[in-house]
């Protein structure tokens, strides 16, 4: 097996759900750049896009990607014993639970309102909308989401061979992609609205730059809200059930892990040897984060008191 497959079944599921969102925000931001062309080269490309997306099968593949994704990795985090994480690590995980804030409004307000309302999203009536109230919130959806997806790219494709040659070429794209698709999204924005009140606007492009009637957006709005409370409500409840996990295993008592040539620890038990590690600043190496992907964080245990589980995929 490929180095950059390994891992138990949920890490390669997490991994391929991951792949396939990242696709689709790939495509969706070099739409975005393409308005650096022009506003109809922007459409004509979306038209092609959503041909995909928004069909049924693609649609299917997207929401299976994005619940299988945030659930795995939420079953992954309440399984973190120890959060004295690498830096890289702590703000994947930060940028993970931040996207859906801002991403909630941005389906509700596209997707759900084209289905719901009738309402033509195009790049028409997204640029009319989101300029200039919701750019802010607009531009950091879009830089957080690229980050999260950049840090989980770099930390997986590092074990592959040729990746270090290739790593100039892929930092460049990876702040050229996200800029363009900003620089593209501002310029046909502003010249979109800037020439809404001036007779050379067509009346079909104006009729789809016309904002919902005034229920419809009140409707969004309050699914918007709803979507919110509806993951982060639950998340709160993961957080307390994490934090209370943490007290109740502190309390239950330990195991004693005596390092060669090192220091003699008591923990509590079911942490990993890496977790422990990194629990009390022991250096500990790990390439891939402890995803099981390189073996460096692997140690030889050389004497136990109790008995051991079997070698098998983390």
């Amino acid at each position: 097996m490929s180095i950059l497959w390994r891992g138990s079944w949920v890490q390669r599921l997490r991994l391929a759900s991951g792949l396939v969102l990242f696709s689709y925000v790939l495509t969706h931001f070099l739409n975005h750049a393409v308005g650096l062309i022009s506003l109809d080269a922007m459409i004509a490309v979306d038209h092609w896009r959503v041909a995909i997306t928004r069909s049924v099968p693609g649609t299917l593949v997207l929401v299976a990607a994005l619940v299988i994704h945030v659930a795995l990795a939420i079953w992954r985090i309440a399984g973190i014993r120890s959060w004295r994480l690498p830096p890289w690590q702590l703000t994947q995980i930060a940028f993970g639970f931040a996207v859906p804030f801002l991403l909630f409004q941005h389906i509700v307000g596209t997707r759900i309102a084209a289905i719901m309302f009738g309402i033509n999203t195009g790049y028409p009536y997204e640029l009319a909308r989101i300029w200039p109230a919701t750019i802010l919130d607009q531009t950091v959806l879009l830089l957080i989401v690229w980050v999260h997806a950049c840090i989980g790219l770099h930390f997986w494709l590092r074990l592959a061979p040729g990746y270090d040659r290739l790593r100039p070429l892929l930092f460049s794209l990876a702040l050229l992609i996200p800029f363009a698709a900003l620089a593209g999204v501002m310029m046909q924005a502003r010249a979109l609205t800037g020439d809404l009140a001036g007779p050379i606007q067509s009346e079909e492009l104006r009729d789809e730059m016309r904002p919902p009637p005034r229920a419809a957006q009140e409707q969004i709005v309050l699914w918007r809200d709803e979507a919110r409370l509806a993951f982060y409500v639950p998340v709160a409840g993961l957080v307390l059930l994490i934090g209370s996990a943490a007290w109740w295993r502190r309390r239950a008592g330990g195991v004693s892990i005596t390092y060669l040539d090192g220091p003699i620890v008591r923990v509590p038990p079911g942490a990993t040897l890496l977790e422990v590690s990194r629990s009390l600043g022991i250096p500990h190496a790990s390439v891939c984060g402890g995803r099981a992907r390189c073996s460096t964080c692997r140690v030889r245990v050389v004497a136990h008191s109790l008995p051991l589980p079997p070698l098998g995929e983390a």
